[in-house]
């Protein structure tokens, strides 16, 4: 993770230790962190818990 001033190039950098990591730039995946502010946001990365609706769905 880089925390940077808006226009300092972190996205920039990221994508280029991505390349260097993983050979493939389209490696790299950018999160919007505003879609996750609720307390149950972190069920859109990793599914609903059991006994919820959805709970044995593939997480698009």
């Amino acid at each position: 993770m880089f925390l940077a001033a808006n226009g300092c190039r972190e996205t920039e950098l990221a994508k280029t230790v991505t390349q260097l990591l993983f050979g493939d730039e389209s490696a790299y995946i950018r999160f919007d962190m505003s879609e996750f502010s609720a307390e149950h946001a972190d069920q859109r990365l990793i599914g609903a818990p059991p006994g919820y609706v959805g709970y044995d769905s593939v997480v698009n």
